[in-house]
């Protein structure tokens, strides 16, 4: 079963079981997370499943942040990533996982926020996916 959830593609053999194109793999993966979710062990088939995160099929969530209005404001004012990070005090992996669209902390944004004297609003919002 570990060998479905994790396949990439749409067919899989490990050796003993195979299953091809005519079954629907996001149908195991499905199944299989209702399996640790009835027992209790949502967080193993989550971070089994993390390398694949990204993928749309495994969002636990309809809508994201979008962080697009910090990228259009610092084009309006001439900035870069490089001078973000310098007027704001974060990181560059902080930089990093904003331009990725990843969870990033409060703390973060409302450093971004304070050195570019604007609020919450202003730098990101959410969207539907």
């Amino acid at each position: 079963m570990l060998s479905y959830i994790s396949a990439g593609s749409v067919e899989i053999n490990d050796g003993m079981y195979h299953v091809d194109d005519c079954m629907d793999i996001r149908e195991c993966r499905e199944i299989f997370a209702m399996i640790f979710k009835l027992m209790k062990q949502e967080q193993h088939y989550i971070k089994m499943c993390e390398p694949y995160k990204k993928e749309k099929l495994w969002r636990r969530f309809k809508m994201r942040i979008s962080y697009n209005k910090l990228w259009k404001m610092l084009i309006d004012k001439g900035m870069n990533n490089h001078d973000l990070k310098e007027v704001s005090g974060v990181s560059s992996a902080s930089i990093v996982k904003l331009g990725k669209g990843d969870n990033i902390t409060t703390d973060v944004l409302l450093k971004i926020c304070e050195s570019l004297d604007c609020t919450l609003e202003d730098i990101m919002e959410t969207v539907k996916d």
